[in-house]
């Protein structure tokens, strides 16, 4: 009879063991999925920040000097910055939906 309360004790406190286990992944999973969206909310607005002055850049002034050697048009830089503040309003929307359905879940 002993040896069966021990082994079902050693049965019991295994299974808890599994299960606390499943509990401390979980909650690390959590974590790392919190981190992720930090990080990736920390991203998209630096890709905001950093977009915003390319995207509203000015050609400059042509002048006999910029007309030969180049220089007047930012239209790149004006591009770049589309291009940045596009991928940073995407992520930060992804992050915001990300964080409604886990919300929801």
């Amino acid at each position: 009879m002993d040896y069966e309360i021990s082994a079902f004790t050693n049965e019991t406190n295994t299974a808890i063991a599994g299960i606390n286990n499943k509990i401390s992944t979980a909650a690390n999973g959590a974590k790392s999925d919190l981190n992720k969206a930090e990080i990736a909310t920390d991203y998209g607005e630096t890709a905001l920040e950093k977009g915003e002055p390319l995207a509203n850049m000015q050609d400059k002034r042509k002048s006999f000097w910029r007309k030969a050697f180049g220089g007047w048009d930012k239209s790149q830089e004006r591009e770049a910055g589309n291009k940045l503040m596009d991928a940073g309003n995407t992520l930060l929307e992804q992050v915001q939906t990300s964080s409604d359905i886990e919300k929801a879940i």
